[in-house]
């Protein structure tokens, strides 16, 4: 057999604008956090009517989206079974193997994010509690648990407690690798054990049917099952009328800027939350959204060209470092400047977003460089190192 052949048959070509709409969606996360932790009214809604209309605009309507980002987490997941499925699908590594090339494609590149928090805490370099103090509201200083944690806690946190814990006390956003890893390594033993797609739709059903009663965080994991359905399901193969792309991408943002605040009877959003609540599958409604949106991604020529562009395929490629280096920032950079400066008006606050997010961009491409290209670097030689194994 040749090596030619031993490429993944049913695995689809890397498509850019699924890792632009990556890289859009981890900017969306990094203003949302902004935005929580220094403008709670904006986030939040808890001072509806005290500030002026276009104040609080974006906690009552569809703009919500824009800084939602609850909603470009479950995206996240929805993108990342979707292509760990197509590259999954005919793959001829081990599953150990993958698994293991997996945990380390997440675990090197949140081990240097955890030590560089470290790190800015030992230099006094964050300003939480002074910022928290200066807005009124307690939502960035509670991220960090424990401010005060020490070199034998951080060095654990770097091993990997996160996948056991669920959760970081130095970079909250690690929430997510406990579902990233355990979706993905879901996704594998269904390839693994089912070569059809057939059979594999219907183990997603049943794990869907288990997430849904077991309530086994149906609101994370049914975005797994989501994203893997529809690589089996062929969407990108077929070619849906265009009113029905452009209305799956319009309900996907309406869905996804669902307020986090309970919408009032004059909202927009009343009647989806109290039939949702009705129904209790309020949860439910960011998955369904994350999947409409990916569905455009794959379905709609402009969103692709605008996705994939040079500003998405920047985004994409930083994506996964500049959601791990940007919630430390927000601690040092973001605080620091709004405790100085920041909190005299408005104007003054965006002029610092604008400095961080030009300081958070600059330390991603950074990171990318030095931690996270040479993590790929190292899963490329592992896979090429298995080739010859693999073609005799």
């Amino acid at each position: 057999m040749t090596r030619s052949v031993c490429r993944v048959a049913g695995a689809l070509p890397r498509n850019v604008s699924l890792d632009g709409m990556r890289g859009v969606a981890a900017l969306f996360v990094v203003l949302s956090h902004v935005v929580a932790g220094f403008a709670p009214s904006v986030y939040f809604g808890d001072r509806a009517g005290e500030d002026a209309w276009w104040w609080t605009v974006f906690s009552v309507t569809p703009g919500f989206f824009v800084i939602n980002g609850a909603f470009h987490v479950h995206l996240f997941f929805v993108l990342s079974a979707y292509v760990i499925a197509g590259s999954s699908d005919g793959a001829r590594t081990p599953l150990l193997s993958q698994c293991a090339a997996r945990i380390v494609r997440l675990s090197f590149p949140c081990a240097a994010a955890i030590l560089l928090t470290y790190m800015l805490f030992k230099l006094d370099a964050m300003y939480m509690a002074k910022a928290s103090e200066i807005v009124g509201h307690s939502w960035i200083e509670r991220q960090y648990s424990d401010p005060n944690i020490n070199w034998s806690h951080a060095l654990a946190e770097a091993l990997g407690t996160y996948y056991l814990t669920g959760g970081s006390i130095l970079v909250p956003v690690l929430w997510t690798m406990q579902r990233e890893l355990i979706g993905s390594i879901g996704i594998y033993i269904i390839f693994k054990s089912a070569s059809a797609a057939s059979t594999r739709l219907m183990a997603y059903v049943a794990i869907a049917a288990l997430c849904v009663v077991a309530r086994l965080e149906p609101q994370n994991y049914l975005c797994f099952v989501a994203g893997a359905a529809m690589y089996d399901l062929g969407v990108v193969k077929r070619r849906p009328p265009r009113q029905l792309v452009v209305a799956a991408i319009a309900l996907g943002i309406f869905l996804g800027g669902k307020p986090l605040s309970a919408p009032s009877l004059s909202s927009i959003y009343f009647p989806l939350v109290h039939f949702a609540d009705g129904m209790h599958v309020t949860g439910l409604i960011y998955p369904l959204g994350a999947m409409l949106l990916l569905f455009g991604a794959l379905t709609s020529p402009t969103m692709q060209n605008i996705l994939s562009g040079r500003s998405g395929a920047f985004l994409g490629k930083i994506s996964f470092s500049l959601y791990l280096v940007h919630f430390p920032l927000l601690g040092s950079v973001q605080a620091a400047g709004f405790v100085y400066f920041g909190y005299t008006s408005s104007i003054a606050l965006a002029c610092v977003t604008l400095v961080y997010i030009c300081v958070v961009l600059a330390v991603s491409t950074a990171f990318y460089a030095l931690v996270e290209r040479p993590t790929l670097g190292l899963l490329r030689s592992i896979k090429r190192a298995h080739r010859p194994q693999l073609a005799t």
